[in-house]
């Protein structure tokens, strides 16, 4: 019976044991860690009294992983580091780091490079090839012996039907076999590659780019002379190297200005078309080179203005087939033209300074807002203006003559007394018919059809502006009224700017009356003074006609 009771309890006992229910842990498998024992000196706490004599025999050993020892050992990842400066240059320091290679990078991509680089192709059937990172290897007898045809076809300048894969591998023959020897002409390959074909495969343009730039800071050579606009904007970084800056020559620093390194380009503007083109092109860049002189001192260039260095680090020839030889890490020390805020905006509106005043010239009332221009440079630049560009007021636009208004000229005779008393005498003769009439009329019943009056011409120019304003009217007439921002916040409520809402109301008053409605002043837009009496008649007569 004791057993039997004591079996009983231990069930019950039992029952609240969850241990069974917790998954067991299970052992830790694999490989077994090298040890690696580390000796750790024991000594006593800082807040305890020191009453034991210190030991320093004990030892603990630890595991040491073997991944992170490798990577404590392994610090320094290149083998050499070479730094340079490039003369005329907007970069002023390149440094080029030799990665440590344990491993050998596509060694069979080289051998195969240099085995059919001298290999000369022939006349043979198109046959289609494509790969993600194009290889000889990965190519059959006909598809290398036309990619061998297409190198002699494209370096003597004969077009064939081409696969972007044979492109982009002839692209990585170039980089990888390039050395001293022939470097500028594999630069040239490079770029005759990207003028020919950046258009008929999109995807090499930008990488193309700038696998031009890092082979010419690898081989040191200078930028090249025949670059376009177009693929120095195609290049997402380090744009600065293809402008060249030879110290002092101001001449090429205003075409870099121009072309790279301003917020505002005149050329889209719609004053700067037709035969004022010309005009254009000369004073602005005549004006910018005006102000280049005035911010540079003791020879340096641009040196009154705080241009602060960039740095760029990155891998050479990043998406590219790279070998071994070529796997360098490049840090680039330049002065940002292209990212430089505060040049940019000085820059632009340098030329929106010079183009308000050629439009000035032309005898163009609106003007564009300037802000970065400060009073010393603008005393330069007006001085400049002055000497070349003397304001002048533009005619208002002739009318051409036409064909009835012939009839009511003068008849041009010599002058004689017998005539001029026989036109005095018919004129008295008509003015008593006259008189006549208005007698008779004034006995009569008045009868009058109501009938508009023939306009004059003046009230012809009156009505025509006033219709061709439209929905501007209203906005003409709120400046009218001493309301400054009326002309902003018409703007703001069409999602336009100021300047070319106030273009397209003079461009609508320069086809009426041939000259400008509204120009810009220190607190806001305004009626020009010489209009404002025209501007009150129409809008009085809105008010006698009861219309708004």
């Amino acid at each position: 019976m004791d057993e039997q009771r004591k079996k009983l309890e231990m069930e019950k006992d039992a029952f609240w044991d969850f241990s069974e229910l917790i998954p067991r842990r299970t052992e830790a498998s694999g490989y077994p860690r090298p040890v690696e024992p580390t000796e750790l000196t024991l000594s006593p706490s800082p807040t305890e009294p020191n009453t034991k004599e210190t030991q320093s025999d004990t030892v603990i050993k630890r595991y040491i992983p073997p991944h992170s020892e490798n990577r404590l050992s392994y610090q320094n990842e290149f083998e050499t580091s070479i730094s340079y400066t490039p003369s005329d240059s907007l970069i002023h320091k390149v440094t080029l780091k030799k990665r440590k290679c344990t491993y050998r990078y596509y060694s069979e991509f080289l051998q195969d490079a240099l085995r059919y680089r001298d290999q000369a192709g022939t006349p043979c059937d198109y046959v289609p090839f494509f790969s993600y990172v194009p290889q000889y290897s990965q190519m059959n007898e006909a598809q290398r012996s036309y990619y061998l045809w297409f190198r002699s076809a494209f370096q003597k300048g004969i077009e064939i039907p081409i696969d972007y894969s044979y492109v982009l591998l002839y692209v990585f023959e170039l980089i990888n076999l390039g050395n001293p020897s022939n470097a500028e002409q594999s630069r040239d390959h490079l770029i005759d590659l990207w003028e020919r074909y950046h258009e008929a495969f999109p995807a090499i343009s930008g990488k193309l780019g700038e696998w031009i730039c890092d082979f010419s800071l690898l081989h040191r050579l200078a930028p090249p002379a025949r670059t376009c606009a177009e693929l120095v904007g195609s290049v997402p970084s380090l744009k600065e190297f293809y402008i060249s800056m030879p110290n002092g020559d101001t001449q090429r620093c205003a075409r870099s200005l121009l072309k790279y390194c301003s917020s505002y380009d005149y050329r889209k503007s719609k004053f700067a078309q037709g035969d004022d083109r010309a005009l254009f092109d000369r004073h602005i860049f005549e004006a910018l080179l005006t102000a280049i002189r005035h911010y540079s001192a003791d020879g340096m260039l641009l040196s009154g203005i705080r241009l602060e260095d960039s740095v760029l680090i990155r891998d050479l020839y990043a998406g590219a087939l790279c070998t071994s030889e070529q796997r360098y890490r490049m840090e680039v020390e330049y002065c940002s033209f292209s990212r430089s805020n505060e040049l940019r905006f000085l820059v632009g509106d340098i030329i929106k300074y010079s183009e308000n005043k050629i439009r000035a010239y032309l005898g163009v009332k609106s003007k564009m807002t300037v802000y970065s221009v400060t009073a010393e440079l603008r005393t330069v630049l007006d001085a400049y203006f002055a000497q070349a560009l003397p304001v002048r007021r533009a005619t208002p636009k002739s009318k051409e003559k036409q064909a009835y208004e012939v009839l009511y000229e003068s008849p041009k005779q010599s002058l004689s007394l017998s005539n001029a008393a026989k036109i005095e005498a018919e004129s008295w003769e008509t003015t008593r018919d006259l008189v006549d009439a208005f007698e008779e009329e004034s006995e009569a019943p008045l009868k009058r059809e109501q009938e508009e009056p023939p306009l004059s011409a003046e009230g012809e120019t009156e009505d025509t502006l006033r219709s061709r304003l439209g929905a501007y009217w209203d906005v003409v007439c709120g400046m009218l009224s001493g309301d400054l921002f009326a002309l902003d916040k018409a703007a703001r409520e069409k999602g336009k700017m100021s300047d070319a809402l106030a273009d397209e109301i003079n461009e609508l008053a320069y086809d009426v009356m041939g000259d400008a409605l509204v120009e810009e002043t220190t607190g806001g837009y305004c009626v020009i003074d010489e209009y404002r009496e025209l501007i009150e008649q129409l809008r009085e007569g809105d008010e006698q006609n009861g219309t708004k």
